[in-house]
This record gives structure tokens, C-alpha cells and sequence, in this order.
């Protein structure tokens, strides 16, 4: 065509490829999904803005903590957590250093981390999850006690 820019003229042989390089392109560790997934269950993909969109594979959906559960599943998307291999246990037995699940999904790093507690539930200062009515029992249900502090007393 017309609008061509001769870079180079002087080539011996004829270039057998062009690679464009630039200072300005996006650097893949500063995605948001470098850092843990950006706090992704599965999937963890980038809107045209930079902001993290968590995705599941296959035929599994996404729950409101970025974790992906089968269709199908026979856990209680509310009160229980789906391991890795399918079994069901009590939502509040994850990240606590102990593994529940036989293939330990509820102890991973990337998923302890990053997430947030379920609706119903109070996050911990140590990132564990207690339903709201252990909050103020009298009982250190999180382990850290961080559930009994700022509790107004009656008297």
C-alpha cells in the first residue's frame, strides 16, 4: 500500500520474521491474578478495565466467595463447604489450620488468603468464619477470641 515506512533498507538477507517490542505493554506481574489468584476459586480472568472476573471450568458455578461448587452439588451453598473431591463439612471448619476435607481444598492457601466470609457468617482476625450467632456468646469460637472482643456487657 501507500502508507509504508521503510525501517531498515539495508538488510543483507530477507528478514525471516518481525518482532514488535514496547516499553509500555502490560506486565504480567502486575496483574491482579499474579497475587493469589486475585482471590479466585478456579478461573481467574481480567475485565478490558484491569479488574479481577472469577470464572469457573466446565459445568461448576461461582458462589458469591469466588469459589466454584458442581451444579449439582448436595452441599448447602450457606452453611457448608464442597472439597475438592466433593464431599460436604460444616463452612466454619475451614482455615483453621486443620484439614477436614481428605484432599485438604479447605485449608488451600489461595483459598484461605483471599476470601470472604459468607453472608451470615463474621470473619476472624486469624480468617476464619463464625456464624454471627457465636458473636458475644461468652465462647472463643475463633480461636484468636477475636469473636468475644468489642461485645457490649449488660448488666
Amino acid at each position: 500500500g501507500g502508507d509504508t515506512k521503510i525501517l531498515r533498507s539495508d538488510i543483507p538477507h530477507q528478514p525471516m520474521g518481525i518482532i514488535a517490542v514496547a516499553n509500555d505493554t502490560n506486565s504480567c506481574e502486575l496483574s491482579p491474578c499474579a497475587l493469589l489468584n486475585g482471590g479466585c476459586h478456579d478461573l481467574c480472568l481480567l475485565t478490558p478495565n484491569g479488574r479481577v472476573n472469577c470464572s469457573c471450568r466446565g459445568d461448576r458455578i461461582l458462589l458469591e466467595d469466588n469459589r466454584c461448587v458442581t451444579k449439582n452439588s448436595s452441599c448447602n451453598i450457606y452453611s457448608e463447604f464442597e472439597c475438592g473431591n466433593g464431599e460436604c463439612i460444616d463452612y466454619q471448619l475451614t482455615c483453621d489450620g486443620i484439614p477436614h476435607c481428605k484432599d485438604k481444598s479447605d485449608e488451600k492457601l489461595l483459598y484461605c488468603e483471599n476470601r470472604s466470609c459468607r453472608r451470615g457468617f463474621k470473619p476472624c482476625y486469624n480468617r476464619r468464619c463464625i456464624p454471627h450467632g457465636k458473636l458475644c456468646d461468652g465462647e472463643n469460637d475463633c480461636g484468636d477470641n477475636s469473636d468475644e472482643l468489642d461485645c457490649k456487657v449488660s448488666t
